[in-house]
């Protein structure tokens, strides 16, 4: 402590003297801005492995069409569209998506 501290006692207990200026701690809440949200691009000459085709990847794979994806390749137990989303599958194929169904156990 510094004679000042001594002469005028504080519940600080940490303080610093710099240049003649006295400094204690204060914690301050941040403003923090969220970043700006990208959208995710795909490009149309590359190919995108996707598997497990029988669960949730249908909906993925019009996701990745909508934003660019034209090469996909689908691995699965099955190598057959499923009948639930052959005209899904269809419609991606009829506007210009190449789609590739592989049979592999993942």
């Amino acid at each position: 402590y510094s004679v000042v501290d001594a002469l005028h006692p504080t519940a600080e207990q940490v303080v610093a003297f710099r240049g003649g200026d006295r400094y204690v701690p204060r914690l301050r809440q941040p403003v923090i801005s969220p970043p700006p949200i990208a959208e995710t691009v795909f490009r149309e000459t590359a190919t995108y492995l996707v598997t497990g085709f029988r669960g949730i990847a249908f909906p993925f794979v019009e996701w990745m069409v909508r934003r660019g994806a034209r090469n996909i390749a689908l691995v699965s137990r099955s190598a057959d569209v499923p009948s639930s989303v052959e005209a899904r599958f269809a419609a991606l194929e009829a506007h210009g998506c190449r789609l590739r169904l592989f049979a592999a156990d993942t």
